[in-house]
């Protein structure tokens, strides 16, 4: 099973992904100063470059931290963030891949403990659970949050495959 856990900007996709017995970490840089339709391209053409770097499996999940409006001022900021995620999210598609929009309170809720966590807490966590990833994210934390809804999918993943959770015990 492959799990790739993501956090997109306007400027960058940060992507941490799990599979077979290898993690593949990177941070995606987009044009800085491109119109937000080539950052949209840009976004499609990195995810699906990176795609054919990992050896996926046949069973594969994204984990997407899912874009937020944080009030009309920032109205703007979360329609470039979804044109981003959506050229991104075309190429995990078109890899295979389902997608799943995970909101930051649910993430940081699983991983965190508290659903409203802030970003400095995310860090110490994730060096606990994951020091190889947190020791390549060098601070990033757009990689620590993408690290983040990894392990979300992954845990999200492992309840399905119960039986319990499934409503079947």
């Amino acid at each position: 099973m492959t799990i790739l856990g993501g956090d997109f900007s306007t400027n960058k996709l940060a992507v941490v992904c799990e599979g077979w017995d290898t993690t593949w970490v990177k941070a995606i840089m987009l044009p800085p100063k491109a119109s937000m339709p080539q950052k949209t391209y840009a976004a499609y053409q990195g995810m699906s470059e990176f795609l054919g770097t990992v050896n996926l499996t046949a069973d594969r999940h994204a984990f997407i931290e899912a874009p937020i409006v944080a009030g009309a001022r920032n109205l703007q900021t979360t329609i470039k963030q979804a044109m981003v995620s959506g050229g991104a999210q075309t190429a995990l598609i078109e890899w295979g891949f389902t997608v799943h929009l995970v909101p930051p309170a649910s993430w940081k809720k699983e991983i965190i403990g508290k659903g409203n966590a802030r970003k400095e807490q995310v860090g110490p966590v994730i060096q606990q659970v994951w020091r190889s990833v947190f020791e390549i994210a060098s601070g990033d934390q757009d990689i620590l949050d993408a690290a983040s809804c990894c392990l979300y999918g992954i845990s999200m993943v492992r309840r399905s495959e119960r039986p319990d959770a499934l409503g079947l015990a």
